[in-house]
């Protein structure tokens, strides 16, 4: 018998039969991931189906909102990536939310799914990440010409893991792109990740596959270093995210720019400035995104945005004074705004920090 809880943000899946999981999602969404397979009914059916009982078969997964599990099966359907656990695509994790007291579905890309991902863009020839062990044979050259050479020892115990190192092919290219993680620098990956932390430990990633997290951590660091788009750099910042159904846009119905990840190298500043810019939108280059979305919205949207994200009267006429000041313009109210100005206005709101010192 399904819960009694009719709140999708705070319901679960707990004692729901596939039929009633299915019924939550191809009665509420169906149409949806139909757009986003071009209307291929044999496509939908298929991938339905697959997450259905990757939902079905997962008791943790089920103990999670029915909001966030929804928000990793559209986000699993925009990146067409099959979440089958035996294929290492991509994956639904339980994480236990400290603040909420909820669980909630995490939803990760994995190594083989940072694989298809990169080579599907058409940049990338081909892509594959080695572990280096304690009694391998390995070097390492860097200059003009940089290459690595790695003989797997074959006679035995290879020993522990001392690194890790990607190589990536790219078109037109004159030499692959290589990047190596000494083990050291992989555990300081690992102690922040927040799938370890509290009652969702023993469900994360790490635990269960710690040689595909080795090579999908080395992969995910370097690929800053490859030319992807901006849309193909969003795919990917979707990693290791909790999503929910207002993460997506009613409009291009791909993830807002504001519920991206900012990735970077894991260090103690970063965390710091990861826990004070809780809603900041990923980076600078993501605002032709961020306007593409709001140009289709309606203009009373975007007040009623706006007035949302400044908290306060007073906070809001100090960020048009302040943003006034950084665009060299004069406005009484935000309202007179012309839409395109107004649209920065609320990127500005919502990331103050990355204006500051910036001349126009």
């Amino acid at each position: 018998m399904a819960t009694k809880n009719t709140n999708t943000k705070l319901a679960t899946f707990q004692n729901f039969k596939s039929t009633n999981i299915e019924k939550v999602i191809v009665d509420g969404y169906g149409d949806k991931i139909k757009a986003i397979f071009g209307g291929s009914d044999e496509a939908v059916a298929r991938f339905n189906q697959t997450v259905i009982t990757v939902i079905s078969n997962n008791s943790n997964i089920k103990n999670c909102t029915q909001n966030s599990v929804i928000g990793a099966v559209l986000q699993t359907s925009i990146l067409k990536l099959n979440p089958a656990p035996a294929l290492g695509l991509c994956a639904y994790v339980p994480y236990f939310n400290n603040d909420r007291k909820i669980w909630e579905c995490e939803f990760q890309i994995q190594y083989q799914g940072y694989i298809q991902l990169a080579t599907r863009s058409g940049k990338v020839l081909d892509v594959y990440a080695e572990i280096r062990y304690e009694r391998d044979e390995f070097k390492r050259e860097l200059g003009s010409t940089p290459k690595i050479i790695h003989n797997p020892y074959d006679s035995g115990d290879r020993g522990k893991m001392v690194g890790v190192y990607v190589v990536w092919f790219l078109r037109d290219a004159p030499y692959p792109h290589f990047e190596y993680m000494s083990s050291e620098e992989v555990e300081k990956v690992k102690k922040e990740s927040k799938s370890l932390s509290g009652k969702g430990a023993k469900y994360s990633p790490w635990n269960k596959w710690p040689i595909p997290m080795w090579k999908k951590t080395v992969t995910r660091s370097s690929r800053k270093y490859i030319p992807f788009s901006i849309e193909e750099s969003a795919n990917f910042a979707t990693d290791e995210r909790v999503l929910n159904i207002e993460s997506f846009s009613p409009t291009t119905g791909s993830v807002k720019p504001e519920h991206l990840i900012v990735e970077g190298d894991g260090s103690d500043t970063e965390k710091e400035e990861k826990k004070e810019k809780k809603e900041e939108v990923v980076d600078r280059l993501t605002f032709d995104m961020w306007k593409q979305d709001w140009d289709q919205a309606e203009e009373q949207e975007l007040n009623t945005a706006i007035k949302s994200k400044s908290k306060s009267a007073k906070k809001l006429k100090d960020n048009l004074a302040s943003f006034c000041t950084y665009k060299k313009i004069d406005a009484e109210n935000f309202e007179s705004l012309e839409k395109s100005v107004k649209i920065e206005f609320l990127y500005f709101v919502l990331n103050p920090d990355i204006f500051k010192g910036k001349k126009k």
